[in-house]
Order: structure tokens, then C-alpha cells, then sequence
């Protein structure tokens, strides 16, 4: 069995609505993990389990039949741009907060009949403070992610046709698992298709 390789980087972030895909979830022999972007999965067997989500997605199932109905061209992976950093976290990810004193964490306060944003914490009910106060929660500037948004990058694997552009942060995250390999985007589902020891990715497009 390889080294357990943490499934919770790719869930959805604590701000998604869609609280089911905000921690790794079972279905059948799989464990699965996504955000409705990055999508990984690995065998229960290999010894990851987690409790099964009856409102996870079922069209995750027929997602990855791209990759266990055929065979694709496994290719390595080619050399990922370099990530920009989140601004506000240095890309951790993590800020240190405490709930903002003048909206008591609300983010905002009605006034005469409307609702006006805290000014204090610009309408995010948090301010940020040094160690040791407050708690670490996600970066609200990039969710969690440690990277900045939209930042793109072609992936070309049939010559000659036009590469298909990917977020280069959730590229890079993929990058870092153990025996990596790619291949090209699937008709159907539109994925780029990633292999890994132990488990298997699919990657969604960036919309031009």
C-alpha cells in the first residue's frame, strides 16, 4: 500500500454551499474526493475509508467509466507553470482570525430597515490577528486553495490539435502525487484524465 495521500486538499473548500463535498465520501470501492473541479478518487481497499455520503453526486461514478471502459495513452506529466501565490495567505491557504467585534461575526447590521456590510471587516465578519490569538480557518481570498484564481495553463496532448486550458493551481496540486501521469481530455465528460500511484483524477477545463 502507498503512503496515504490527503484526499481533504481536494474536497470543497468551508464557504461551498454544498456542504456534502466538503470532506471525503464512499461510494461502493471508492473513496472520493472533489470540489466540482479536481476530482480523485482511490480504491477502500488500499486502506482510505470514509463514511458514505447519500448526497454525494452519482454522476461521479459514470465520470470515471472514461477511464476503466478504455484504455488511454498514459503520458508523464508536463512541467507545471509556476503557481502565483495567494496574496493574503502566502499561499497556505490558512489565516489566523478572530470574529469581528463592531457586527459580532455577522459580517453585516441593519440600520432603519436595510442591511449594510460591516465596515470593520469589509462584510466578512472576521478580522485577521497574530499568533497565539483567534483560529486558523481557510483564506477567504482563495478559498483555501493557497493560489490565486484563474490562472491557466494548455495541456496539448494530440498534435495538432489546440491544448485544453486547466487551472494551473489545481494542475499543481496533481502534480505532487506519487507516479503521476495524464492523458488526453475525454469526449464525453471533457476531462483530462490523470493516473496516480493508487488512484485516479479527473481534471474539468477552464471555459475560455
Amino acid at each position: 500500500m502507498t503512503d496515504a495521500i490527503n484526499l481533504q486538499r481536494f474536497c470543497a473548500d468551508q464557504y461551498d454551499l454544498r456542504e456534502h463535498l466538503r470532506a471525503p465520501f464512499r461510494r461502493g470501492e471508492f473513496v472520493y474526493a472533489t470540489n466540482g473541479h479536481v476530482l480523485v478518487r482511490v480504491p477502500v481497499a488500499d486502506g482510505y475509508d470514509a463514511p458514505v455520503n447519500e448526497n454525494a453526486p452519482t454522476k461521479l461514478d459514470e465520470m470515471f467509466r472514461c477511464i476503466d471502459a478504455e484504455t488511454p495513452a498514459w503520458r508523464s506529466l508536463p512541467p507545471v507553470h509556476a503557481v502565483e501565490k495567494c496574496c493574503r495567505c502566502e499561499g497556505s491557504g490558512r489565516i489566523r482570525v478572530e470574529d469581528c467585534e463592531s457586527c459580532d461575526g455577522k459580517g453585516d447590521f441593519d440600520r432603519d430597515g436595510y442591511t449594510y456590510d460591516c465596515q470593520a471587516c469589509t462584510g466578512e465578519g472576521i478580522v485577521e490577528v497574530g499568533e497565539p490569538a483567534g483560529k486558523m480557518v481557510d483564506c477567504p481570498n482563495c478559498n483555501g486553495r493557497g493560489h490565486e484564481s484563474g490562472q491557466r495553463q494548455n495541456i496539448n496532448h494530440n498534435q495538432p490539435l489546440p491544448g485544453v486550458g486547466v487551472n494551473v493551481g489545481y494542475l499543481s496540486w496533481l502534480a505532487a502525487l506519487p507516479g503521476i501521469v495524464c492523458a488526453a481530455q475525454d469526449d464525453t465528460t471533457k476531462a483530462v484524465r490523470f493516473k496516480f500511484d493508487g488512484g485516479h483524477a479527473l481534471l474539468m477545463p477552464m471555459r475560455s
